[in-house]
């Protein structure tokens, strides 16, 4: 009689998740961008977050804050039970640290557990930024930096390819293509 082996294939993927997840259960505060981790001990994004549409060798240096009445709080922005629709944009986000590029991680702006989001979050590592609000304030690079927990301090950036002046005080204007760049 032939020995079963789906029991392995089936624990193997199960075993993967579990240990993705749990690396993913204790949450460092964001290294600020000029103490931020040198290549060789920065994480790299896994195949999971490839998946999800992260690109594919970028970095993971910060990910999403878990302290959601916080980071609320230094942003400013308001926090809703639930996504609004009545005015809604989208703005890519690209971040590089010393030429190489940094993932916008999934659930900026989220608060653990879905009960409140912000009227500028994520849902995926993909640099897509959603603005979901009642109405149609602009909000800013800054107050989404804020958000995440990750200083602007000594970032340059482009706008659609056009230099930016004052990274925090970019606005997310529907479709922008914002590039964020720390370091050299």
């Amino acid at each position: 009689m032939r020995p079963r082996t789906w029991f392995p294939v089936l624990l193997t993927p199960a075993l993967a998740l579990t240990l993705a997840l749990a690396g993913c259960s204790k949450q460092n505060p964001p290294t600020s961008p000029a103490k931020a981790p040198a290549r060789s001990s920065a994480k790299v994004v896994d195949e999971a977050m490839v998946a999800q549409g992260a690109p594919t060798g970028a970095l993971l240096l910060w990910p999403a804050p878990r302290d959601f009445e916080a980071r609320i709080g230094a942003s400013g922005v308001p926090a809703f039970l639930v996504e609004h629709d009545e005015f809604h944009a989208h703005v890519h986000l690209e971040v590089y640290r010393n030429g190489e590029q940094v993932v916008v991680p999934p659930n900026i702006g989220v608060e653990v557990g879905g009960k409140r989001v912000a009227p500028i979050h994520t849902h995926a590592p993909t640099g897509v930024i959603h603005v979901e609000s009642p109405d149609a304030r602009v909000y800013t690079l800054g107050e989404f930096f804020a958000l995440w927990g990750v200083p602007l301090d000594g970032a340059k950036a482009t706008v659609d390819d056009e230099p930016a002046p004052n990274p925090a005080a970019i606005p997310f204007n529907n479709l922008a293509l914002i590039t964020v760049m720390f370091g050299e």
